[in-house]
């Protein structure tokens, strides 16, 4: 879906006086982004933990908050009890990244929503390479999919490991 979103964005730069429907590519591009970001959060959740499911695309960032930051936060209310630092120092990194992540999407979420959805509200082209949509930057899209990996820095063994380790 990022490699989607990065040719439509690519061509769409390089050919902008030349591309008949520059506003269908830029919707699409916007929509691409978002889709790459869903899809790798909703492949993650699944792999630390089978209930954190949803069914809509909005709930995803709700998901991070209550389930998943809850969770956290009650493993580093247990690592400030027994006094270890390092667990509760990776488990305030945990609740931070989930919150980036949770924003992220949510302002990912609610483009794809105006890219799809509501043509009346036009796509700004401001020169070739400042294209915007509800004052976002097509850059800003295509660094949604790096913001949200980045955060999962945390290795997947690592995340499940402490998700198991709470429960």
């Amino acid at each position: 879906m990022q490699e989607v979103g990065e040719y439509l964005q690519d061509v769409l730069q390089s050919n902008l006086s030349r591309t008949v429907n520059r506003e269908a590519f830029a919707r699409t591009a916007y929509n691409r982004y978002y889709y790459a970001c869903y899809l790798y959060v909703k492949q993650e959740l699944r792999k630390m933990n089978d209930q954190w499911v949803f069914r809509s695309h909005q709930n995803v960032p709700k998901v991070l908050m209550s389930h998943v930051s809850k969770e956290f936060m009650r493993m580093r209310d247990q690592a400030k009890s027994t006094g270890d630092k390092r667990f509760y120092g990776q488990i305030n990194d945990a609740i931070s990244s989930a919150t980036e992540i949770a924003s992220t999407l949510s302002t990912a979420f609610s483009i794809r929503i105006v890219a799809d959805y509501k043509p009346e509200i036009s796509v700004e082209f401001r020169g070739r390479n400042e294209i915007r949509l509800e004052n976002i930057s097509i850059a800003t899209a295509r660094e949604w999919f790096m913001n949200i990996t980045s955060h999962m820095s945390l290795s997947q063994k690592e995340l499940k490991n402490l998700v198991d380790g709470a429960g």
